[in-house]
Parts: C-alpha cells; sequence; structure tokens
C-alpha cells in the first residue's frame, strides 16, 4: 500500500512538472487534415526551379483547374522546344486529399512506387488515353499531397513517354517543396 502511495506521489509531481512548462506555438491535432489554407502554394516556386524543368515561367497560370477546388492549390506552366513540335503543360498541385485517395480513384492508374532524390513518392497515369498522355507524380508532405504533371501537348509528335517528363520535372522542383 505504500509502495502504491509512493507511486501516485510521483506521478502527480511528473503531471504538475510537465503542465508548468509553456509552449509556443499553435496549438496542432496529430493526424487532422489540414485545410486549403495551410497547403503548400505551388505558385511560389522560384522562376529559376521551373526554368530547369523546361517551362516557361513567364506562362504560369495560377488556375489551372478551369474553376477553384476547394481541396487544391496549383499553379501550371508551359514547356514547348523551340521549333514548337513537341512540348507538355506542367502543372503542380497540393491537396487536402490524402495519398490514399489518389490510389483509390479509377482515373488514376499504374501505381509504382518511386524515389525522387530521397524522397519516396507514387508515380500513375491520369486517364485512360492509350498511350499514355498525362504522368503525376505524388508525395506526401507536411502541407498537403505535393504532385507533379506532364501532360502532352494533344498535338505533340513526341514519343516521350509522360512520366519521364514528369519526372524530369519534379526533379528539378522538389528541393523547393517542403518535406
Amino acid at each position: 500500500m505504500r509502495v502504491l502511495g509512493v507511486v501516485a506521489g510521483l506521478c502527480a509531481v511528473l503531471a504538475v512538472a510537465g503542465c508548468s512548462e509553456s509552449v509556443s506555438g499553435q496549438p496542432e491535432v496529430s493526424g487532422a487534415p489540414l485545410t486549403k489554407e495551410q497547403l503548400f502554394d505551388p505558385c511560389t516556386l522560384p522562376e529559376s526551379a521551373i526554368a530547369a524543368t523546361g517551362a516557361d515561367p513567364a506562362t504560369k497560370d495560377s488556375n489551372p483547374f478551369g474553376t477553384p477546388r476547394a481541396e487544391y492549390i496549383g499553379c501550371r506552366w508551359t514547356a514547348a522546344n523551340t521549333d514548337g513540335r513537341w512540348g507538355f503543360f506542367l502543372r503542380i498541385s497540393s491537396s487536402t486529399k490524402p495519398i490514399e485517395d489518389f490510389r483509390k480513384n479509377k482515373y488514376f492508374r499504374d501505381f509504382h512506387e518511386i524515389k525522387v532524390g530521397d524522397r519516396a513518392a507514387y508515380q500513375y497515369y491520369v486517364g485512360s488515353d492509350l498511350p499514355p498522355t498525362t504522368c503525376e507524380i505524388s508525395f506526401d508532405t507536411s502541407k498537403g499531397v505535393v504532385s507533379a504533371s506532364a501532360d502532352k501537348y494533344v498535338d505533340s509528335e513526341t514519343g516521350t513517354d509522360p512520366c519521364a517528363l514528369a519526372l524530369g520535372a519534379v526533379s528539378e522542383v522538389v528541393d523547393a517543396i517542403p518535406r
């Protein structure tokens, strides 16, 4: 009985001591979904990083979905070669949706786990086009799921797999994206 009293007393002292420490910052619920305001804004990527992808920073479109979406923030740029025979749209977005929702969506297919630098990511095709015209690479970050997609021009004459375009692009910007 005496041991139980000592243990209870020690626990009370530790609890009081733990509560006396002040902590700065905003409270955060672990595992709580992010709001749109907490997402990474791809439009803030440095122009030099966008230019390194082959896209033209001057073509930035901060409304890449046509209409605002409650769960996404995105930006889109245009990349083309000098003679205009091929090109692609680079879209980078962040989402409040978890990566599991992407995997469940039938519009996305052929998921593969890959590495972008030292970061784990998923690569997959978007849509049902054969051969594929759009590829997306997504990874979890502290500011939402960030995705980079390459969407080949409809009249593109290149046989390049859009995943090669997406991987090349995301490799150039990955260091500017939060972990």
